[in-house]
């Protein structure tokens, strides 16, 4: 049998269906789990985060039992030695002493209360410590009484007998014995609250990684579908801005999570676990990022990607605002500003954020974390330049050009270890031309690279 062109067509067009409907599958069921495990992360993410602040609300209630049993023990300690030494010698200012320390007595009483009141065992030891106290104190105040009675030096029948000292030894052993009790429950509680915190970060962590990966697998899957079937790739960017738009609001609750979990570790001085919440938010944020730069090429793809013209842009201030956002994120990176920035430029002001964003964005990514990232501005007769320098890899003057073009990768093996699709400097091009500006760079490798970003003055 003689297979004519039509039938080669067939054979192609049908194994070529074969394969978009494969990859097509794949990538639904890739964006589908992603979709589900974000939106599983946030909701175990805020059940641990409650868990985790009630174990540490027992933590600072077993604290706040401690400093009330130490401050009544203390304050005790001060009325007795203030009480002889009126006794002995008339001052008043041991007169005014004790009769501080009583009050504060009173005081830590109503303290301790207050923590016992939900704990029946608290209670319990409270209500022996609350009399012996109350009958320590009645003995303190007969002896000022007779002092001041007598108006010269007296000594109690209770001092004399030693019987205040036994009340008083029996208020330090009762105290004592709470004590003990109360920080076998603090070291009790804080192991619960540090298993807490592990097991958060340790979910974060790991769902974080899982979400990385079948995110890049949706990309790639989406790069195969689009590489298969160029008469489908409307259709493909159309899908792409709907799933990039339905990944951004799960992103957007786990890094508000995420931030409001690092202050909460930055808080209880939690050192270890800030650090790594900290770079699980720049995983979070490369994510983000990402996500942004595929809904916008999807834009562009479809004649929907709009820039908003608006007067008077304060460049300087954007700047400013881009510069504290990722040092709040890249804790351990410098970000030096040099210059100003006095006149404004007519544009989008969300669209030249986002270019001059994706240049910095570069700028960490492919430059060593101990190194800074630059940022010079500048006016240059009726234009505004933004410098963005790093230290890091460079590129070979003959990629200058084409760095610029979409899904455009620079080959080597210094580069292939940095992860990318090509499309953040494509977009920051299409951006800058659109308000009528331009981006150039100046880089060779293993000098770092210099992108500037000129735009017309208004």
């Amino acid at each position: 049998m003689i297979e004519t062109p039509c039938g080669t067509r067939k054979v192609k067009r049908k194994t070529m269906k074969s394969k978009i409907l494969r990859y097509d599958i794949l990538t639904w069921a890739a964006f589908g789990l992603t979709l589900i495990i974000l939106i599983l992360s946030a909701v175990f993410s805020y059940h641990n985060f409650k868990q985790l602040q009630e174990k540490d609300a027992l933590v600072d209630d077993a604290h706040g039992m401690l400093d009330g049993l130490d401050s009544l023990l203390a304050d005790l300690d001060v009325s007795v030695g203030a009480e002889r030494a009126y006794l002995l010698t008339g001052n008043q200012a041991y007169f005014s002493s004790y009769e501080s320390a009583t009050q504060r007595i009173d005081a830590d009483l109503d303290t301790l209360t207050a923590f016992a009141s939900e704990d029946p065992e608290r209670l319990r030891g409270l209500s022996e410590l609350r009399p012996l106290v109350t009958e320590r104190l009645a003995g303190l105040g007969n002896g000022i009484a007779a002092r001041e009675e007598a108006s010269s030096i007296v000594i109690p029948d209770a001092l004399q007998t030693g019987a205040g000292e036994a009340v008083t030894s029996r208020i330090v052993s009762l105290a004592g014995a709470m004590r003990q009790s109360e920080v076998a429950n603090l070291a009790t509680r804080e192991a619960a609250a540090a298993g807490s915190y592990a097991k958060l970060a340790t979910t974060i962590a790991s769902v974080t990684l899982l979400d990385l990966l079948l995110l890049f697998a949706t990309v790639y899957f989406f790069y195969r579908y689009e590489r298969q079937n160029a008469a489908l790739a409307r259709d493909k960017d159309e899908f792409i801005g709907r799933a990039s738009h339905e990944l951004k609001s799960p992103l957007t609750t786990q890094t508000l999570y995420l931030h409001m979990l690092q202050r909460f570790a930055l808080q209880k001085n939690d050192v270890d676990l800030a650090v790594i919440i900290g770079k699980i938010q720049e995983h979070t944020t490369d994510l983000t990022n990402l996500v942004t730069d595929l809904l916008d090429l999807s834009r562009m793809q479809l004649g929907t990607f709009d820039i908003h013209r608006k007067e008077d842009v304060d460049l300087d201030g954007i700047v400013h605002d881009i510069l504290d956002g990722l040092q709040a994120i890249y804790l351990n990176r410098a970000f030096l500003l040099h210059g100003e920035i006095t006149c404004c430029v007519p544009g989008d002001p969300e669209r030249i954020g986002q270019a001059i964003t994706n240049i910095l964005m570069n700028a960490v990514k492919y430059s060593p974390a101990d190194q800074p990232v630059e940022v010079d501005l500048r006016e240059v007769g009726d234009e505004v330049l933004v410098s963005v320098r790093d230290h890091g890899i460079g590129i070979d003057s003959t990629h200058h050009v084409s760095i610029f073009k979409r899904f455009y990768r620079v080959s080597g093996i210094s580069e292939e270890t940095f992860p990318g699709l090509g499309i953040g400097l494509y977009i920051s091009s299409k951006v800058i031309e659109r308000h009528g500006g331009r981006i150039t760079v100046e880089s060779a490798p293993g000098k770092g690279s210099e992108f500037t970003v000129a735009l017309p003055a208004a």
